[in-house]
């Protein structure tokens, strides 16, 4: 706004100037004071050909610099308050978590399915070098949502046969096998929706197309961590887990 404003006062000092009306800089000073709208043309095109003087063009590249400072500024602030914010709540988890499991091993596995959800979405936009936006942000913490519930009812399975007295590895594979199928076709449903999305999106449409790779990615990486790396992990770890239980 600033900018065609500044751009409105310039084209009416040329106006003036034309018809030798007054001084460059008695017009000048007059038109700052005046209310008026922003446009002052019906014909927008009329406003951007205008050609502009030496100081109105340094004028107008000192504006943009600023602005672009600004920008950047508020961009940078914005994203470590997000870092921030991530942060806390992953060690908010893991807290409670540990408090519920009262098993630290156990609960930062179960948090680790956090970090890989975000990293898949993270990989797929770039893979298609797609933006992250607003809206590809909340479909990543959405990911991150369904990773974590995966690896929670997983882990919480594991406990409660192993307070039933039954054996740490059997249990394991007991949970295992339990939550296999349900993970699964819920991962799967969601990939075909994702894939079919990204596959009748325009390419015009970033911001839908950023949503769904986010999405897919992220529950990818999570379905693969719920399933595979984290049982693999739960054995090796195992005597660390089942002595806080005992």
């Amino acid at each position: 706004q600033r900018v065609m404003n500044f751009l409105s006062d310039r084209l009416l000092v040329e106006e003036h100037l034309s018809l030798g009306e007054y001084s460059r800089s008695h017009i000048l000073q007059t038109s700052m004071k005046k209310s008026r709208p922003l446009f002052r043309h019906d014909n927008f095109g009329e406003l951007i050909r205008l050609e502009l003087s030496k100081d109105a063009a340094d004028s107008l590249r000192q504006l943009g610099a600023q602005l672009k400072l600004e920008t950047d500024r508020l961009v940078q602030s914005a994203q470590m308050s997000t870092w921030y914010t991530a942060l806390l709540v992953v060690i908010g988890l893991l807290l409670a978590f540990i408090i519920y499991f009262k098993s630290f091993w156990l609960s930062v596995l179960v948090v680790g399915a956090i970090p890989v959800s975000a990293l898949g979405s993270v990989f797929l936009l770039c893979i298609f070098d797609s933006t992250i936006n607003v809206i590809s942000l909340t479909a990543i913490i959405f990911s991150t949502g369904v990773g974590l519930n995966d690896a929670v009812i997983k882990a919480d399975s594991l406990i409660k046969q192993v307070k039933g007295g039954m054996n740490y590895l059997k249990a394991l594979d007991y949970a295992c096998e339990k939550r296999f199928v349900p993970i699964l076709l819920t991962s799967i449903t969601t990939l075909l929706t994702c894939i079919v999305q990204i596959l009748i999106t325009p390419d015009w449409d970033q911001i839908q197309l950023s949503v769904s790779l986010a999405l897919a990615g992220g529950i990818t990486f999570s379905t693969l961590w719920a399933i595979f790396t984290m049982p693999a992990l739960l054995r090796i770890v195992n005597y660390r887990i089942v002595q806080p239980m005992g």
